[in-house]
Parts: structure tokens; C-alpha cells; sequence
């Protein structure tokens, strides 16, 4: 099933999709979906248990559930409950909260560029924040970058841990 429309998608029914692409609204409200690739170019909402190839969502995102995911890209402010499976890239442009825990496959990269507050981070090869950054944990991370104040519990680097301030502080 392939569903590609120009204005709302509300996907309510669980199964695989080949590709969900809304040009306008989304919604997913099914218990489980399996797709190749969801885009929204517009506002998604997203309640779900989600295993895709690759989301695009150009709008701001919000919902709850778990995503699975080898690439991810968010331009627009990102509000989740829940955890995220990253298993190759991720990138959230714009302000970013989530009620649970970013996963790598530790050789994923992640970047963010806009505040972030998150319950943890781990197993990734390289994450970049470019942005204030508030966590409990960042564990099992090869590179980690972040430009921007830091209220972080537990940070573990194994290679390169950069910190740049600039008129931030850090705890």
C-alpha cells in the first residue's frame, strides 16, 4: 500500500506501507506501521510503533510511541514521547524534546541544531549539537560535539569530546 496526497493523511490502520508521503497535514494513529519512507511536508503527528527506511517531516512533529528508523530528518520542531532508533543518520532542525531516549547502532551520526532536552543518547559514531543541550546521558559515544550550554548527568566519550561554550555555561 502506497498512500500520496496533497493536503491531509491520517493513517489509522495498522500494516506495511511502501511509502506514506503527505503534502500537507500528517497523522498516524495506527497501533503499528512498516513503511520504506514517510514525508510530510507539512505538520505530523505521530502515535504509533513506527519501523521505516525513511522519514522526512519539513513541519513541526509531535506525538508518542517508538520510532525505528535509518534515516531521519525533522525541519521544525520535534516534541516526542518515547524512544528513537536511529540505525544510519539523524538530523532535527529546530527545537527538539523528547520524553525518552535516542539509540544508535554506534556507528550512526546525529546532529541537532536547536535546543534539546532528552533522557539519553547512545551508541553513536558521531552526534553534533549545535544548541543548549539538557539530558540525563550520553553513553557510548565515539565523537561528541555540542556548541551551547550543557546540563548533562553522565557524559562517556571514547574518542573526541568537544565543548564550546560561547556565552553558555555548562554543569
Amino acid at each position: 500500500k502506497s498512500y500520496k496526497k496533497f493536503g491531509p493523511v491520517s493513517i489509522t490502520e495498522s500494516g506495511q506501507y511502501e511509502s506514506i508521503k503527505s503534502i500537507g497535514p500528517l497523522s498516524i494513529k495506527a497501533p503499528a506501521i512498516t513503511a520504506e519512507s514517510i514525508k510530510s511536508m507539512g505538520p505530523a503527528t505521530l502515535n504509533s510503533t513506527i519501523e521505516v527506511d525513511k522519514m522526512s517531516i519539513n513541519g513541526p512533529c509531535k506525538g508518542e510511541g517508538s520510532i525505528k528508523v535509518n534515516i531521519f530528518k525533522i525541519n521544525g520542531p520535534f516534541k516526542y514521547t518515547g524512544d528513537i532508533n536511529i540505525d544510519d543518520t539523524g538530523k532535527v532542525n529546530g527545537p527538539c524534546i523528547v520524553s525518552g531516549s535516542f539509540k544508535g547502532n554506534s556507528e550512526a551520526a546525529f546532529t541537532i541544531n536547536g535546543p534539546i532536552k532528552f533522557d539519553g543518547m547512545s551508541d553513536f559514531a558521531f552526534i553534533k549539537v549545535n544548541g543548549p543541550t539538557t539530558g540525563f546521558s550520553i553513553k557510548n559515544v565515539t565523537t561528541l560535539a555540542i556548541n551551547g550550554k550543557t546540563v548533562i548527568e553522565e557524559i562517556e566519550v571514547e574518542d573526541k569530546f568537544t565543548l564550546s561554550l560561547g556565552k553558555g555555561e555548562s554543569v
